[in-house]
C-alpha cells in the first residue's frame, strides 16, 4: 500500500486518504463475510495480504503513470 500512495504523491495527486480509507473498508468488508461463511474461520491477515497482491496491478499501473501518461 506505501507504494500505491508514494506513487501517488508523485504524480501530483495528494488525495490518498480515499486510498487508506477504501482499502480498510474492504478488507474489513471480505474478513466479515469470509468469517461468516466459514466454520474455522479466516485471519485477518490472510485477508490483508490476497487484497494487497491482488492490487499489484494497479501498483504497477501507477508507477507507469508517474513516468507517462496514460490519457
Amino acid at each position: 500500500m506505501p507504494v500505491v500512495l508514494i506513487s501517488v504523491l508523485q504524480s501530483g495527486k495528494v488525495h490518498f486518504g480515499h486510498i487508506y480509507g477504501i482499502g480498510v473498508m474492504g478488507c474489513l468488508a471480505i474478513y466479515a463475510l469470509l468469517s461468516l461463511m466459514t466454520v474455522s474461520g479466516v485471519t485477518l491477515g490472510t485477508v490483508v495480504s490476497v487484497l494487497g497482491y491482488c492490487l499489484l496491478p494497479m501498483v504497477v499501473l501507477s508507477g507507469i503513470n508517474v513516468v507517462l501518461s496514460l490519457q
